[in-house]
């Protein structure tokens, strides 16, 4: 699979994706370069976060992502799940 060109925005009513093909799309654009992955998860009310070395960590409502967790260089980012799946 190449490299994604540019970011679509998903679309409402969209049936999700099978998690293959979501899995698919991680190592894709780990390979191509991310430093982080995310894949939330509406119905579960969860996020998981995928690093390069194969590493991943799902959070859940009544946890906070950060910067670190978002590879972001700027601290103080914080997602708290509760606010995101309110």
């Amino acid at each position: 699979m190449p490299c994604p060109t540019r970011k679509r925005a998903p679309s409402k009513g969209r049936p999700p994706l099978p998690s293959k093909l979501i899995q698919t799309k991680v190592e894709t654009y780990l390979r191509c370069g991310s430093q982080r992955v995310w894949v939330v998860e509406p119905k579960t009310q969860t996020v998981t976060v995928h690093r390069p070395n194969s590493d991943s960590h799902t959070y859940h409502r009544g946890e906070t992502l950060t910067s670190d967790d978002a590879a972001f260089a700027v601290e103080g980012f914080a997602l708290p799940l509760d606010e995101l799946f309110s």
